[in-house]
């Protein structure tokens, strides 16, 4: 967990540092620090941060994977090929999921999270946005969660029950300060059943397409709806 951890500040350190050029040339042309504070919670910036981060997370698991010498890097982070059919069950069942509390969420006349509605009215560039959210954010996430703290917490006495729990406690914290605490419950939800799949496949895979699924048709959906 505090390897995790240090991974984790790493990657956000990263996302921070993607932006310091921006509010340099910014302040070079006299925009105000208020101004630039601004800017650096757009859409924008904040999908350019995660593409950019996205590499030192997936690289900083690695070494971390290497570094621990019993098993190859691959074993480690489950990077193992399943059959296809598997993968497309598995995102059937996300998109079943994401469905269901979509549904609900409508049922209940709740309306998108300020954060989402932010981060895409202020995107700019929508392929950026979408690159960020529908690829760089699950890969990084996985890579952390269902990859290396997946495969040493498994081996703990948590097993796996107590793992697919904690990751997903931990899925849930990393997305505190985005949503309420009602979609924080669905992101928790989630985090669950990202955690059975990648322990009844054995592989990365299925939670990083089942991922990429989620979070790519909630944007879709979204897009839609505005």
């Amino acid at each position: 967990m505090l390897l995790g951890a240090a991974v984790f500040v790493s990657y956000v350190s990263a996302q921070g540092a993607a932006l310091i050029p921006l509010a340099v040339m910014q302040a070079m042309h006299g925009v105000s620090t208020a101004r630039i504070t601004e800017f650096m919670l757009t859409g924008f910036s904040l999908s350019l941060a995660m593409v950019v981060s996205c590499p030192v997370m997936v690289l900083g698991c690695g070494v971390l994977a290497w570094a621990r010498r019993s098993l190859g890097v691959a074993e480690y982070l489950a990077v193992k090929a399943i059959p296809v059919r598997s993968v497309l069950g598995w995102c059937g069942l996300q998109l079943a999921v994401g469905l269901l509390i979509a549904g609900l969420n409508a049922a209940f006349g709740r309306e998108s999270p300020e954060f989402v509605t932010q981060l895409y009215s202020t995107a700019v560039y929508l392929p950026l946005l979408w690159t960020a959210v529908g690829v760089a954010a699950p890969l990084a996430e996985e890579v952390l969660l269902r990859g290396f703290l997946f495969s040493g917490l498994s081996r703990s006495r948590l097993g796996v029950f107590g793992t697919i729990i904690l990751t997903s406690l931990v899925f849930t914290l990393m997305h505190l300060g985005q949503y309420d605490a009602v979609d924080l419950s669905q992101v928790w939800l989630i985090g669950v059943f990202l955690g059975v799949g990648r322990a009844v496949s054995g592989s990365i895979l299925a939670p990083l397409a089942m991922h990429v699924v989620h979070n790519c048709v909630s944007l879709a959906a979204f897009a839609m709806g505005h």
